[in-house]
């Protein structure tokens, strides 16, 4: 009996341990994005939201600090930072997130990028960083990620696909997603460069 026991307490402690599965493909966050320019804006909005909500929360119990420790840390009170990691009211100022980086002593970065590096960081598909280059402080926009032509007529289309509207409401070209490095393809970058 204790040995059954110990192995149900093994497999809940490895189920514990085990890795996320990347339950979020890459594909259908891409898809969203192609419907138009207010998707793509809930979808930042919504990841800003979160990301900054769950990172401060688990740096917060990393730390093993109460709600309230944080707030002593940063001046504030301990509504603020109830608010600070909830996804629905978080709307933190430059400033609070220079004094949360503090507070934690870790890097803040906050930068514009690609739509595929958001897609890509999202869902945890392996990409190539490129650091602080010209090209990646000129970010393009999602259409020139794209390679998206404007065209004149949908007509012009040669078969069915996803289509984007611009704002001003002329239709957008058949495009492909952008590259993306994969697992398979970075090992073989690597292998490479050795």
């Amino acid at each position: 009996m204790e040995k059954q026991s110990l192995n149900v307490a093994s497999k809940k402690s490895e189920r514990k341990m085990q890795l996320p599965t990347g339950l979020i493909s890459w594909d259908a966050v891409w898809s969203r994005l192609t419907i138009g320019a207010e998707e793509r804006t809930k979808f930042v909005e919504s990841h800003l939201g979160k990301n900054i909500a769950f990172q401060v929360r688990a740096m917060r119990a990393r730390n093993d600090w109460s709600q309230q420790d944080l707030a002593d840390k940063l001046e504030t009170n301990q509504n603020a930072i109830y608010r600070l990691e909830n996804p629905s009211k978080v709307k933190p100022t430059l400033s609070t997130l220079k004094k949360v980086a503090k507070a934690f002593d870790v890097a803040l970065i906050v930068r514009f990028v690609p739509f595929n590096q958001l897609v890509n960081w999202v869902t945890g598909t392996e990409y190539m960083e490129k650091g602080l280059t010209s090209e990646s402080l000129a970010v393009p926009s999602f259409s020139e990620e794209c390679g998206v032509v404007a065209l004149g007529s949908i007509s012009d289309l040669k078969e069915p696909s996803t289509n984007l509207a611009d704002n001003s409401g002329s239709q957008l070209g058949r495009f492909s997603a952008p590259h993306r490095i994969g697992a398979a393809s970075a090992g073989r970058q690597t292998n490479e460069a050795a």
